[in-house]
Parts: C-alpha cells; sequence; structure tokens
C-alpha cells in the first residue's frame, strides 16, 4: 500500500485463495487481482487519512503547549501556571468522572470531549500571549508601564500646597486668628495625608476591600484639585471641560464633533 507519494505505507496480505468448487486451497485467479489492488489502494488512502489526522492533531498539540511556554516566559511572577493548569484540571475530570453518586454521579466524557477539555486548559490564558508585562506582573492596582499612585500622590501634594497657600494669604490679610488658621491648616494637611497613606496602601492590597474602605474611596474620588496651565495642550481635536477636576477623574473631555 503506496501514499500519494508513492510512498509504502503498509502491506496487505491475502491468504488461502479456496477453490469455488473443491474448497481446496489455491492461487488467487486473474480475475480478483483489479480487485485486491483497488482494496490495498482504498486502504493506503484510509491509512494515509488516519496519519494526517493523528499529525494534525499532534501539531495542534505542539502549538497549544508553545503558546502556554510563551505565556509562562513572560512573567517569573506567574511562571509555569499555563502548564500546571491542565494538570489540575486532569485531575478534576478525573475525579469527577469517577463519582457514581451525587451531582456527579452522570458525568463522563467520551474521547472527543475528553481532547476538547484537554484543548480548553491549555487555551484558557492564551490571550496573555498579547497582554504587556507591567499588566501580567501587576505588583500594584494602579500600576501599567509605571505606577499611577505617583500620579494620585502628586495631585494630593498640590492640594496641600494650595491650602498652605491660603493659610498665608489669610494670615496676611488678618482674616482671622494666626493660630485658629495654623490649626485649621493643620487639620486640613493630616487629612490629606491620611487618605494619601489609605491609597496608597489600597494599591498593594489584596484581592478584595471591605464595604467601608470602598465607600472611603468613592469619598475621596470626589474631592477636587485645580491647576492653572491650558488643560487643551498636548491632546489636539479634544475640547476639554473645567479646571483640575476630581481627584481621580481630572479629565473631563468632550470629543468634538
Amino acid at each position: 500500500m503506496k501514499n500519494t507519494s508513492q510512498n509504502v505505507i503498509g502491506v496487505l496480505q491475502l491468504l488461502n485463495a479456496l477453490d469455488p468448487e473443491t474448497g481446496e486451497v489455491t492461487s488467487f485467479s486473474e480475475e480478483t487481482i483489479p480487485y485486491i489492488r483497488s482494496l490495498a489502494s482504498q486502504a493506503a488512502v484510509a491509512i494515509e487519512k488516519q496519519q494526517l489526522m493523528d499529525n494534525q492533531k499532534e501539531l495542534l498539540d505542539s502549538f497549544i503547549r508553545l503558546i502556554g511556554m510563551a505565556v509562562d516566559a513572560k512573567s517569573r511572577y506567574t511562571g509555569g501556571y499555563c502548564q500546571r493548569v491542565p494538570e489540575l484540571a486532569k485531575m478534576l475530570r478525573r475525579a469527577a468522572c469517577e463519582q457514581t453518586a451525587g451531582v456527579y454521579g452522570d458525568f463522563d466524557l467520551d474521547e472527543e470531549r475528553w481532547y476538547e477539555f484537554h484543548l480548553a486548559a491549555w487555551l484558557h490564558d492564551c490571550g496573555k500571549v498579547t497582554t504587556p508585562e507591567y499588566v501580567v506582573d501587576k505588583a500594584t492596582k494602579l500600576e501599567t508601564i509605571t505606577d499611577r499612585i505617583h500620579e494620585v500622590r502628586a495631585r494630593f501634594e498640590i492640594m496641600k500646597r494650595d491650602e498652605t497657600i491660603k493659610y498665608l494669604e489669610a494670615v496676611i490679610e488678618g482674616k482671622d486668628d494666626p493660630l485658629r488658621l495654623k490649626k485649621q491648616l493643620d487639620e486640613k494637611h493630616r487629612k490629606v495625608d491620611a487618605d494619601s497613606a489609605f491609597l496608597a496602601e489600597s494599591n498593594i492590597g489584596s484581592e478584595s476591600m471591605s464595604d467601608d474602605g470602598a465607600a472611603r474611596v468613592m469619598e475621596i474620588s470626589e474631592i477636587e484639585w485645580y491647576r492653572t496651565m491650558d488643560n487643551r495642550l498636548g491632546f489636539p481635536r479634544l475640547n476639554w471641560k473645567g479646571r483640575g477636576g476630581s481627584l481621580f477623574s481630572p479629565y473631563q473631555l468632550e470629543r468634538r464633533s
């Protein structure tokens, strides 16, 4: 049996041809040879098709494993993750199939579904191939190319200076008792420092935040800060509204029609 490249991929052996009259073993007649050749040809086609399907399956397996290794190589913090998940998924699948009672009592996967499960386990995180490293590593909640906590902290610094300037102006103009004004300034500075420290700690944080913490973040987000430079500089085709803005979202933009 030969494939399309005329390479031998198997042998079809027919034994013990029987004489139809005597029932004795004899040689095959000339009339049967074309049928035998046709049978061998069809068998070769079937074998080659199966080999191609097996090779395609093997290629796909190698490709998805390569994707998993590429994802793991992107970060030293998550290295090996994409290779561990398929093994853990396989253990869970086996445990579920072995159940004879309960929710998974009737659960089972045939060969085709098992292979689909295998592919899904390897490809579950394939999107990280195009995810930037700073997102995959992400040591803090506000980290991108740089950690945006620095930008938030800078806005707190601006607010502290603004309050200091207001205090000094009020003292110079004699609006109130200097000691009372200084006490009010110190109070405002302590509040700004406490809010900044809270956000810095939350930036490192964990996977969850208490309701009180979330409420405090929302309260801080309503704080406004101000600037004096043109907000539109460096942003063509954008119409900027307002001076400064809320602490977290100072950029209130509206595209021109």
